[in-house]
């Protein structure tokens, strides 16, 4: 009777939260047809082409790239290119209110102009009731780009989008990418994976990273490579806050975290069985 009991409160429990979470849905043009309309009134000018000037690139195109709501509280994604042959497209993102048509830019130091922007995962990084749109973006184009991971995250008091904090060490955004970079040592390469995953098993998402700093002294040498750092943080969320746990290779969740990582790109060489006579000054 007892396990009754608690089978019970454990499928009321998942059925609340599934309920919750289900406030939350992505607006189409088809599906929302008088929602899409009214954001489309509403950014008129946000969508209008730039103004040639002399000293700057105007982007003639303007469009919707994504409208998610939860209750009244719209995120709107406004993508731009130069041309439709433009291979780069630049967004940002708002805040809009169905009730009030009240829109302001979401800014965030480091994650207001988004290049290449591209939604990964729905997540509930704090509460079911609460969602956090996980999403990637480029630094730059045709540079040394960093690529970044961050989330727009639905407050639900204030009613609206912000960027979600991942804590004091790293801010609003979390370095999941990184192209060669040219240094005083040689080319230095960032290789990392990420997950987006339930993996403390607590019914809320988490996120992993890993990123190994390696450095290559001789360009002509690709294969001699000197690992400077190899770091696997877990961030989850503990006594109200998202909390960064650095995972030691020792460590109890160690193994766990790594399957979670691995997962999403097996081949990645993050993910190769680990060689017992192998220290961080040595080449890989």
């Amino acid at each position: 009777m007892k396990h009754a009991i608690i089978g019970i409160v454990l499928l009321l429990v998942v059925t609340s939260a599934a309920g919750q979470q289900s406030d939350f849905r992505w607006v189409t043009r088809t599906t929302d047809k008088a929602v899409f309309r009214q954001v489309e009134a509403a950014f008129k000018h946000e969508l209008s082409p730039d103004v040639p000037q002399s000293n700057t690139v105007p982007m003639a195109v303007k469009f919707i790239e994504r409208i998610g709501l939860q209750g009244n509280a719209a995120l709107v994604i406004i993508g731009e290119r130069e041309s439709k042959a433009a291979p780069y497209a630049l967004f940002r993102a708002f805040n809009f209110n169905l009730t009030s048509n009240f829109k302001s830019q979401i800014r965030s130091k480091g994650v207001e102009w988004l290049w290449m922007f591209r939604v990964e995962k729905l997540a509930h990084l704090s509460s079911a009731e609460e969602a956090d749109v996980v999403f990637d973006f480029l630094t730059c184009t045709e540079c040394e780009a960093q690529r970044i991971l961050a989330a727009f995250h639905y407050a639900h008091k204030a009613e609206k989008w912000e960027v979600r904090q991942w804590g004091k060490e790293d801010g609003n955004g979390l370095l999941i990418g990184n192209d060669g970079e040219f240094g005083d040592d040689g080319i230095y390469y960032y290789d990392c994976l990420h997950t987006v995953a339930d993996i403390t098993g607590d019914g809320l998402d988490d996120v992993a990273v890993r990123c190994r700093e390696s450095v290559q002294p001789d360009p002509e040498k690709p294969r001699k490579r000197m690992t400077r750092s190899d770091n696997t943080f877990l961030y989850t969320f503990e006594n109200g806050a998202i909390t960064r746990v650095a995972i030691a290779k020792t460590s109890e969740q160690a193994s766990v975290v790594r399957d979670a990582l691995c997962a999403t790109k097996p081949t990645s060489p993050l993910c190769r069985a680990p060689q017992s006579n192998r220290s961080p000054a040595t080449p890989r």
